[in-house]
């Protein structure tokens, strides 16, 4: 009881002025061109960009108008922040430029959001491409690779005219008018199977089979027909069921990609949030006879009921067939209270829980975890005493790790899963 008393005191982001002709008209003067120069240099230096070396530039708040890149070798990351345009106005303009990469930038309302001509091994990646006429397009450029963003609300999403051998995948195509414009054009659309292509909001598939030809009865994410592009050979060959980065929507057999090597469907989707997933070399001791090939925290904000069909992929790099083949798929189901998954209730959990006292679910630094006694909503005095309650109590790793595999694709890799709720999973082999 005094020790119990005592763990609860402890917590108390022009064309004209380049060399090189357009293809299209050139834009119109914008109320701010931000052009960072073949010499590195920022103009006017007064803009919201800041770099230490000319090759990593960054930008700190948001803006309205263009950024013109005519230095190549650099990286322009938007830190989050937005560039807002108008009909007049060109988001990004690129022109005969080589290894530019841009990522993490909101780009806005403009006429062409991302303008690529003449150049090659361009990188987009992790933006929102939001509300322009044309979300990206690219005219005589190549090598490139364009992953991990979202292009939604544009007369047409994506525009390559004469640009080919360019990589796309993993991109979000949300309600464009027209998703994709392909002029003398080859490119590739996905990563193969089971790395998938891109979601495409108005693929009307289903899924309801997995492998390389998708015929092998389970779903695995992956549409079972390729997404066909009207007036060109190209396609994606693996389009994927829901859009990738985690957004989990309402609705049935919902499939959300948090991250490039987990699949979830969710049976019931009530409330949209948010899905995110980790992986990491260390967590809870496996039971024994099992080694941990690698934990992976997958938790949600959505709020979801029924079954979530989990597809994991998985690395075999140095097992034997006989390893591989004892693959499981283990969720580890934590004890009340024991916030920092090692298996027992220590002064770690009772200081956790101490510096989440007050808050309520929604706010920032809100942690599920550490609400678990009535009233639900919020970390308060009744959550410290059960977890001070507790105290000292280890729990053994044999009760606290579930087998919830399904079925194993040593093939491709994968390993699939079925479970009511989200914690920490591991794939296990015999030691």
């Amino acid at each position: 009881m005094i020790r119990r008393r005592l763990s609860i005191l402890i917590l108390a982001i022009l064309l004209a002025s380049m060399g090189t002709q357009a293809a299209f008209i050139q834009p119109a003067r914008a109320s701010t061109i931000i052009t960072i120069e073949a010499n590195g240099s920022i103009n006017p230096s007064s803009a919201p960009i800041m770099t230490s070396d000319n090759v990593t530039y960054q930008l700190t708040a948001n803006l309205s108008g263009s950024i013109v890149i005519r230095k190549s070798g650099i990286t322009f990351d938007g830190r989050g922040f937005a560039i807002y345009g108008s009909e007049d106005e060109w988001g990004f303009i690129l022109n005969s430029t080589s290894n530019v990469a841009i990522e993490n930038t909101y780009i806005i309302g403009h006429t062409y959001g991302i303008y690529a001509q003449y150049s090659y091994n361009i990188t987009l990646a992790e933006n929102n491409i939001i509300s322009n006429f044309h979300g990206v397009t690219f005219v005589g450029s190549t090598n490139s690779l364009i992953a991990a963003n979202t292009i939604s609300g544009s007369a047409t999403g994506i525009r390559f005219f004469s640009s080919s051998e360019n990589l796309i995948f993993h991109n979000n195509f949300e309600n464009n008018g027209l998703q994709q414009n392909l002029t003398a054009s080859s490119n590739t659309w996905s990563l193969g199977y089971p790395g998938g292509g891109n979601y495409w909001s108005d693929y009307d598939g289903t899924d309801q089979f997995s492998g390389l030809y998708q015929n092998i009865t389970g779903s695995d994410g992956i549409g079972d027909t390729p997404y066909n592009f009207t007036g060109s050979s190209d396609r994606d060959e693996y389009p994927l069921m829901g859009p990738f980065g985690g957004s989990t929507t309402i609705g049935e057999n919902v499939t959300s990609f948090p991250a490039d090597y987990v699949a979830l469907i969710f049976e019931h989707v009530t409330g949209e949030g948010v899905t995110t997933a980790s992986q990491n070399d260390t967590g809870p001791t496996p039971p024994p006879g099992q080694f941990i090939v690698k934990y992976f925290n997958i938790e949600t904000t959505a709020e979801y009921s029924g079954i979530i069909r989990i597809r994991i992929a998985y690395d075999d790099h140095g097992m034997t067939p006989e390893q591989e083949g004892s693959l499981k798929l283990l969720q580890y189901n934590p004890m009340i209270g024991d916030l920092d998954l090692n298996g027992a209730i220590d002064i770690l959990d009772l200081t956790a829980m101490g510096s989440k006292y007050g808050l309520r679910q929604g706010e920032l630094h809100w942690n599920p975890k550490a609400d678990i006694a009535a009233p639900y909503g919020i970390i308060d005095i009744f959550d410290l005493v059960t977890c001070a309650y507790h105290y000292g109590e280890r729990g053994n790793p044999i009760v606290l790790w579930s087998d919830i595999a399904t079925s194993t694709d040593t093939a491709n890799n994968l390993i699939y899963g079925e479970t009511s709720h989200l914690s920490i999973f591991g794939v296990t082999r015999t030691s």
